[in-house]
């Protein structure tokens, strides 16, 4: 990727010649760097994504269903070129529309299905603006990188408990979220999904409820 082909008539994203970075104050920068080897040579050039912090959000409600939604992105795997590669993906063995999602099932720009995550400056405040309800903050997990090669900053994760009141957080006018799914931990298993970021934080927040003494986080840690 040359970084320097990229025009700078991008709404909101500026390059920088001398310091060889596309800036956008609302998400961050993507510099190019220049990978050296141990004398000193360049070996190779890539980009490097800073963006902002960001998080991660596993909601849960008292019926110890997990929140997920459904949102119209535009990074999404086109249909035609994801299904050239199906053949190659799909295990040889095993029930594979629960590993990898056929190519029936993708649409242009809708997420199959994700948790809720976003640049924010406040804390959950992600959380309540896509599945419109006021949360509580039960705790911080960890930081999550997706791409260690690539991405600069690693967003948080939090488990969080949905309350019974609407939300007063706005949504984003520039997101559109198809609908919000709340599901069981058995039917969370059975979730198709490209966001690896969804597969990750559901990871990290499995292995942190079945250690906790209260039943209730327990319960659903050794149902998911």
């Amino acid at each position: 990727m040359h970084i320097e082909k990229i025009k700078e008539d991008l709404i909101g994203w500026k390059y920088n010649q001398e310091e060889r970075y596309l800036g956008n104050p609302a998400f961050g920068r993507i510099q190019l760097v220049s990978v050296c080897d141990e004398t000193g040579r360049e070996i190779y050039q890539q980009p490097v994504w800073l963006e902002q912090e960001g998080e991660n959000d596993i909601i849960v409600n008292e019926d110890q269903k997990i929140a997920f939604v459904e949102i119209v992105r535009h990074a999404v795997i086109p249909p035609v070129e994801y299904a050239k590669k199906w053949n190659e993906w799909k295990p040889p063995k095993g029930n594979v529309s629960m590993l990898i999602p056929h190519p029936a099932d993708l649409r242009t720009g809708v997420t199959q299905l994700e948790i809720p995550r976003g640049f924010t400056s406040v804390t959950l405040r992600e959380a309540e603006e896509e599945i419109r309800y006021k949360v509580k903050l039960v705790v911080f997990l960890q930081h999550l990188n997706a791409n260690t090669s690539f991405f600069g900053t690693s967003p948080s994760v939090y488990v969080c408990k949905a309350l019974t009141v609407s939300s007063e957080v706005p949504a984003d006018p520039q997101e559109i979220i198809r609908k919000v799914v709340w599901l069981s931990p058995e039917e969370t298993r059975e979730v198709n999904t490209l966001c690896g970021t969804t597969y990750a934080s559901l990871f990290l927040f499995r292995r942190w409820a079945l250690k906790q003494e209260d039943n209730f986080w327990k319960a659903i840690g050794g149902r998911l």
